[in-house]
């Protein structure tokens, strides 16, 4: 797996593509800018299914090793 990705399109797009309902305007999102290095620990919008329907929401990239606390 790679480490870092660029995050260029915004997330209505990614929205619009993906069929998910786009970011709301609560906590969970964050503004928006492009990033062409995106690294471990940023924050990123992703697309997530709960099985029912798709939204857009941000979260922080990475992963968290099997022996962290």
């Amino acid at each position: 797996m790679c480490g870092r990705f660029v995050s260029a399109t915004p997330p209505d797009q990614v929205a619009a593509y993906f069929g998910a309902e786009p970011p709301s305007e609560g906590a969970s999102s964050a503004p928006w800018e492009a990033n062409f290095n995106v690294a471990p620990t940023t924050g990123v919008y992703v697309v997530r299914d709960d099985g029912s329907v798709r939204r857009v929401e941000a979260m922080r990239w990475g992963l968290v090793p099997f022996w962290a606390k």
